[in-house]
């Protein structure tokens, strides 16, 4: 993950392909939280695999054709058709809560990172021991999110 204000690694995660990987924020105009979901893929992308929200709002997907929808009473669930990211562009901001979870890990972007962040995700693929990831998502956390890991 990269910071574009000052263009440095913030976090690195080592992840492997089939890795999930979640991206949940709470929408600025409706109020609702939006989650979604990708996977790693082995040419260093990352596959949407759903995006998830209690309700339809302003900027939110439409339903199309060639994707796959799921309604229920509480959420509508959207499953895209192919598209595949070589990075993911995000702002982080308060109001909006941004979280990553990567791993079963969560990480609180919007309480780490200054407000208005413009941060990029993307995939590298590393192999790594599992006590390494463990010890880098706890340095990140203790450091508040401000020093580069590697």
């Amino acid at each position: 993950m990269q910071q574009d204000q000052v263009p440095r690694d913030i976090l690195r995660l080592p992840v492997e392909p089939g890795t999930s990987l979640e991206v949940a924020f709470r929408h600025s105009v409706e109020g609702i939280i939006v989650r979604g979901e990708f996977v790693v893929e082995p040419a260093n992308t990352l596959r949407a695999a759903k995006t998830s929200y209690p309700s339809y709002g302003a900027g939110l997907e439409k339903l199309r054709r060639g994707a796959q929808t799921r309604l229920t009473p509480t959420s509508m669930t959207w499953f895209p058709a192919n598209r595949r990211y070589a990075e993911l562009v995000f702002r982080i901001t308060k109001a909006e809560d941004f979280r990553l979870t990567v791993a079963g890990r969560e990480i609180a972007l919007s309480a780490l990172l200054p407000d208005s962040t413009r941060v990029r995700l993307r995939v590298r693929h590393r192999r790594r021991a599992r006590r390494w990831f463990e010890a880098l998502a706890r340095r990140f956390i203790e450091n508040g999110g401000q020093e580069v890991i590697q």
